[in-house]
């Protein structure tokens, strides 16, 4: 009895110490907090973003007297207004939503290694180690989506571990939706999904009897990239402006393409390198 409830236990304590003066640290709300709480306040209460779009995939956001713009992921924008919903317009209930994800991911976690490890001492030991850390600790205390991809991995992992375990289309079929789920959460999810979902197929191939059932995995990926497919083919330059936004390449002198390529060029990667170091050094000197 005492080792079920040791999990809520832990969780309660991480609750309480996540969300004490939620409001007030970090200081002050950070420019992207408070575009993301408006369009997800927008969404609360009108089921449109500030633009006028009912409940869109993704967001486009222009910051004001600034030649800044983009597409923001949407998971961080619905969670947002869910809690917006039911709890005051405040710093603590912009900030909350990543405190649910923070906590999702130490629950999450406890459960991958309960399974893994087979032991509750160990499983606890271990999202206990999560919780303590100061990364966990300080994304979850910011209105920003950095932190989102964190629980629908994990779940991914618990997914796969339980299609080795018994591979039925089921299990197999949950390890692609949790990736297609995630491909939502942020920015870098969309080129971090694909390879986890390759490496769920390389895993399960040995366990699965068809390469048909294995196939069920990319089923359940594709399935959830649907909305983003429909999206997309209305959005064509949404691409180059992520692109723009993150200064991958020129969009307005190549093609995707030849970005790309531009993009993994050796120069370019020495280019990157070099900022790097001068990153580093100008940092070590203040």
């Amino acid at each position: 009895m005492m080792t079920r409830l040791l999990p809520w236990v832990l969780l309660a304590v991480a609750a309480v110490v996540y969300t004490r003066q939620l409001g007030d640290m970090p200081t002050y709300i950070s420019p992207d907090e408070a575009i993301i709480a408006v369009d997800a306040h927008a969404l609360a209460t009108t089921g449109q973003d500030v633009r006028g779009t009912f409940l869109p995939l993704y967001f486009f956001i222009q910051v004001p007297n600034s030649e800044r713009s983009g597409w923001f992921t949407p998971v961080i924008f619905y969670l947002s207004a869910a809690v917006q919903s039911v709890a005051p317009f405040s710093e603590a209930a912009i900030r909350l939503p990543s405190v649910i994800v923070g906590l999702t991911s130490i629950g999450l976690l406890f459960l991958l290694a309960r399974r893994v490890l087979g032991n509750v001492w160990l499983a606890l030991m271990t999202a206990a180690l999560l919780a303590m850390s100061p990364a966990l600790y300080i994304f979850s205390r910011y209105g920003l989506d950095y932190l989102y991809p964190v629980p629908f991995v994990i779940a991914w992992a618990i997914a796969l571990h339980r299609a080795l375990e018994r591979p039925t289309p089921r299990a197999v079929l949950l390890c692609g939706v949790c990736l297609g789920l995630g491909f939502y959460s942020y920015a870098a999810a969309v080129v971090l999904t694909p390879p986890l979902l390759l490496l769920s197929m390389i895993v399960l191939w040995p366990s699965v009897s068809t390469a048909t059932r294995v196939s069920v995995a990319a089923a359940g990926f594709v399935l959830m990239l649907v909305p983003f497919a429909i999206w997309f083919a209305s959005h064509p330059d949404a691409f180059a402006n992520t692109a723009s936004r993150y200064a991958l390449y020129n969009p307005q002198q190549l093609s995707a393409l030849q970005g790309l390529r531009e993009f993994l060029s050796f120069q370019n990667i020495e280019r990157m390198s070099a900022d790097r170091k001068s990153t580093r050094l100008n940092s070590s000197h203040i």
